[in-house]
């Protein structure tokens, strides 16, 4: 398996790790697939440059691209899953969009980062098997995506227990966690 990484210090500003299961010259074409995919992405979901995102804002919506439409889905029926715990306009705080139709109103200033990046990471991974990968694994800032044969274990480092001081060694260790 071949590891790759990028410093990602586009819109997204996050870390983009990828991990194929390839052989050599599929990894680089799996990886460049990968890249082709996270950009494509942020043009559709960045709030801080223009974007599809930014413009259905701007404009109080508009017809969404089957991309944003499937996000912003999900957004709603988050919310509704968590009581309003999650909120696709957490400073607004009421109704943020609807959908009407074919399009989408938008009623206040959308935060979907959450949902995007691993939205992002999830399409990243599919365009790596897509293009010759057997598995591949993608981290975009700590949302992960894994596809294809075998298991991937993930690691979760515990909290520190007292707010004031950061986390060390001594006081907290790594716990499996499922993918």
């Amino acid at each position: 398996m071949g590891r790759y990484g990028a410093r990602w210090e586009g819109v997204l500003r996050s870390f983009l790790e990828v991990q194929l299961l390839a052989p050599p010259w599929r990894a680089r074409r799996a990886f460049g697939a990968v890249l082709r995919e996270v950009r494509r992405l942020e043009a559709v979901f960045s709030r801080h440059r223009e974007s599809e995102l930014t413009r259905l804002v701007r404009q109080g919506g508009g017809r969404p691209s089957p991309e944003m439409r499937e996000v912003l889905a999900a957004a709603l029926a988050l919310k509704e899953a968590t009581g309003g715990a999650f909120h696709p306009a957490p400073a607004h705080g009421g109704e943020a969009f609807r959908f009407v139709g074919e399009e989408v109103e938008v009623l206040a200033p959308l935060d979907l980062d959450g949902l995007a990046k691993g939205y992002i990471a999830d399409k990243g991974a599919e365009a790596a098997l897509r293009a010759g990968a057997r598995a591949a694994l993608v981290n975009l800032g700590g949302d992960l995506a894994r596809r294809g044969p075998g298991r991937a274990e993930v690691l979760v480092e515990a909290p520190s227990t007292s707010p004031s001081s950061p986390s060390s060694p001594s006081s907290s260790s790594p716990s499996p966690a499922s993918p």
